[in-house]
């Protein structure tokens, strides 16, 4: 790996640390005589496209957001390939990583501001689709209570209480929302970050948002709620606060606006993606024990999210 760093980013590297193992791939700090990088290996797949994130970086950084600064290698290229992985290097950013609902009122409602201006930046470029009409004429309630069934088995099957006891309540508020349609060319959809939670945010002297990997074209309105909930101190214990929400909510307004239709169905599309979606599924079939606990984590706090917010989810 430091032959490769060398050979292709001109980069003498002393030490290499892998840092976590992603769903998507690999990512190494690295350190020179002179600077510290960050070594990116991802598999390129419908949900991960990291040979287009340099550019979208690239273009919002000359915006005034503050995002990682890619390395171009030797061919005056960011990306290259490494072991089956798309290869990507940038200038390791250094500050504080956050943690769930660990975020002040001010900093949540800055980077609702940013995001709006990440929609309007990044209108010009042509990103795949993240959750579309498609996603919801095939993620079926149906097709969900299915899978669940399956994974229920294997959590009684494992004695585990607290699995069990999600899906069993996710299975209960299936039948809630099974009449819960969407027109998705009613949404206001914009190129996004496409997983933007607590995890892509580094505060040092700026507020740095990074990990563009899942970049893509999807609803506002599903990102809206799903980074509140991960990041407000307010949903700490899952439950929405809608006068604290509504505040955070004109932050981003002011600069991106939202139809009638967005505000109408808002939470319904963001409970009614992490209903449908068994992420059990994927903890009980993934063999990578850093991954089965990353999983674990996602589908354990989207459940505390449904649970808390079962009567709301009911009402609607």
């Amino acid at each position: 790996m430091k032959n490769f760093l060398k050979t292709q980013y001109n980069i003498d590297a002393t030490t290499i640390k892998q840092m976590t193992t992603g769903a998507g791939g690999k990512t190494y700090k690295v350190t020179s005589i002179d600077k510290n990088y960050l070594l990116k290996l991802t598999k390129e797949d419908g949900m991960n496209h990291p040979q287009i994130e340099p550019f979208v970086c690239e273009k919002l950084s000359k915006c005034g957001i503050f995002v990682p600064k890619f390395v171009k290698n030797v061919h005056n290229a960011y990306s290259c390939e490494l072991d089956g992985y798309v290869a990507n290097v940038y200038e390791f950013v250094e500050g504080k990583t956050v943690q769930h609902n660990s975020l002040d009122t001010k900093i949540v409602n800055e980077c609702a501001t940013l995001l709006a201006k990440i929609h309007v930046n990044l209108r010009e470029f042509a990103l795949p689709e993240g959750i579309s009409q498609g996603f919801f004429h095939f993620m079926t309630p149906q097709r969900a209570e299915k899978s669940y069934q399956k994974s229920l088995a294997k959590a009684i099957a494992l004695g585990n209480e607290e699995i069990a006891c999600y899906i069993k309540a996710r299975i209960d508020l299936l039948q809630h929302i099974e009449n819960w349609k969407f027109d998705a060319s009613k949404l206001t959809c914009c190129n996004s970050h496409g997983d933007f939670t607590n995890n892509q945010i580094v505060l040092g002297n700026h507020t740095n948002i990074i990990d563009f990997t899942s970049c893509c074209k999807q609803p506002v309105v599903w990102e809206l709620v799903r980074f509140f909930l991960h990041t407000d101190k307010s949903a700490t214990d899952g439950k929405i606060d809608k006068m604290r929400f509504e505040e955070y909510l004109s932050c981003y307004t002011k600069i991106a606006p939202l139809n009638n239709y967005d505000l109408e169905n808002m939470f319904k599309v963001y409970f009614y993606q992490v209903l449908v979606c068994d992420y059990y599924a994927q903890y009980f079939d993934e063999q990578d024990p850093v991954k089965r606990a990353d999983y674990l984590m996602q589908a354990n706090f989207a459940s505390k999210a449904i649970v808390a917010n079962a009567d709301l989810i009911k009402s609607m």
